[in-house]
């Protein structure tokens, strides 16, 4: 530690005529602390990145030193503290005329407004900063921000399902990233960007393609000499999940339960949720009952717990963030300046009352139901992740149940699932659970052999009779006649 206390010492003693020698000392040393230092002792992270602040003679550089303590920081899911020094490096920023920073605090904004599912205000801010970085003092920094830019927006386009237009971004950003001159920091963006190239293929229903992709991100991920356990987490959860959706569950297996070993370790929530829901799905593949329950509770559990602690970061962001914007108020949520945040953590869901003074409009609605545009922004977005959880396969799942977890209302669910499904709420579940089955059916030999008893309980149906009843209400078969005409077929 004393290396690198001395190292950031010569670096502000560095004169003007060697500013391009000190700023290349600072980049490094940057790198270092957010990269890996953070990951293995974060408490000497934060204290080198806050001698940076101290000892560093650019204002440019403060900033990005404190802006590292946010990342650090969050990193550890230490959002209330992160708010801390967000809102100091704002009141510093006000003094400097950098459009480099104030590009990036609309990046920041953009990020965060996607996370809580504000699609259209993320796109507003991440517009705004495009324009700003137009008068960016040089080519490079323009490029650079354009591709970090470009990177963010595709995770708008994986959001709304446009896969093939977040894949032609993910292209363009690439393109940038490969002529980075520094190899670590090369191979770091390359990690990053492959890595959702490969969950784009995913979307696509092309297994084979996204495996190979997350190999090659692994690839890019172990050249870079990262240490950080967070980004080799998000490498080895795709890589299982792709292994089983391709069929070779002892793989799958492995790089499952290292992901879970990492996660674990640091006991971050939200990579544990994500492993968690993989695990599940694996032990159910390998028919390891007793495990599967065992992680589907977890993982319950856990989508809960990061569920409240979003909402309270969601509520800190609204409440706490100024609410007009000065013209120079930069804030870089992404690291070295080609972005490697990663937006993990359980989804965001918003307050009804942090969210008053973005969505003034009342939209009116049958039955005397109105109902803002918010809140139909906001039953999307959680429906959607309702559909993704798989929630919906509980036995346990009721119409409260579902209320509580949309975070609405009786009233604006059943008008929702009118007006959006045309149906009630026991037909939008039973459809669900038997399309879930049908897609087994189709996609997983084991099924076909299961007793139709047993299709209906991993489905959720309470009873033999009423899951028959509903299959044969979708699909015009009844379960063993579809069975049979899907064995035909393959």
């Amino acid at each position: 530690m004393r290396k690198l206390l001395l190292f950031i010492i010569i670096i502000a003693a560095k004169t003007v005529t060697a500013q391009n020698e000190a700023q290349k000392e600072f980049d490094s040393l940057y790198y270092e602390i957010a990269i890996n230092i953070s990951a293995s002792n974060p408490t000497l992270a934060l204290y080198l990145a806050d001698s940076l602040y101290l000892h560093t003679p650019s204002d440019r550089q403060k900033l990005r030193a404190l802006l590292l303590s946010v990342d650090i920081l969050e990193k550890q899911e230490r959002h209330e503290e992160a708010m801390e020094f967000i809102l100091t490096a704002l009141q510093r920023t006000e003094k400097i005329q950098d459009y480099n920073a104030q590009a990036k605090i609309y990046g920041y904004l953009s990020t965060q407004s996607r996370i809580i599912g504000i699609l259209d205000e993320g796109k507003l801010y991440m517009e705004k900063g495009l324009a700003i970085s137009e008068k960016m003092e040089t080519p490079e920094e323009i490029e650079s921000y354009q591709a970090m830019a470009r990177s963010e927006l595709a995770e708008y386009e994986i959001y709304e399902g446009n896969y093939e237009k977040a894949l032609q971004l993910l292209d363009l950003s690439l393109m940038y990233y490969n002529k980075v001159e520094d190899p670590k920091l090369r191979n770091f963006m390359q990690f990053q960007i492959i890595e959702v190239m490969a969950r784009c293929y995913m979307g696509l229903k092309k297994p084979k393609k996204a495996l190979e992709l997350f190999q090659k991100a692994d690839y890019h991920l172990t050249k870079s000499e990262t240490d950080n356990p967070i980004y080799h987490i998000l490498a080895y959860q795709g890589l299982g999940e792709m292994f089983m959706i391709n069929n070779k569950l002892d793989s799958a297996g492995i790089y499952l339960n290292k992901a879970l070993t990492l996660s674990n370790e640091i006991k971050h929530k939200s990579l544990q949720e994500i492993v968690y829901g993989s695990l599940s799905t694996y032990y159910r593949e390998t028919n390891s009952l007793d495990s599967a329950v065992y992680y589907s509770e977890k993982y319950r559990t856990t989508v809960a717990e990061n569920r409240q602690k979003t909402q309270r970061l969601s509520n800190a962001f609204y409440h706490r963030m100024p609410q007009d914007l000065p013209q120079q108020e930069p804030f870089n949520w992404w690291i070295i300046g080609g972005g490697i945040f990663v937006v993990l953590g359980g989804i965001v869901v918003f307050k009804k009352d942090a969210v008053k003074n973005i969505f003034k409009n009342d939209s009116p609605s049958e039955n005397g139901i109105k109902i803002s545009l918010a809140t139909k922004r906001k039953l999307q977005r959680r429906i959607k992740i309702f559909e993704d959880s798989k929630k919906f396969l509980s036995p346990n799942m009721n119409f409260s149940t579902l209320v509580s977890f949309l975070d609405t209302n009786p009233k604006y669910l059943n008008h929702f699932l009118k007006t959006n499904y045309n149906t009630d709420y026991n037909t939008y579940i039973n459809d669900l659970r038997i399309n879930y089955i049908v897609e087994q059916l189709k996609t997983k030999p084991t099924y076909r052999k299961y007793k139709i008893s047993h299709l209906a309980k991993e489905s959720g149906f309470s009873s033999h009779s009423n899951f028959s009843a509903n299959f044969k209400r979708v699909t015009q078969l009844s379960p063993s006649e579809y069975i049979e005409k899907v064995k035909l077929e393959n």
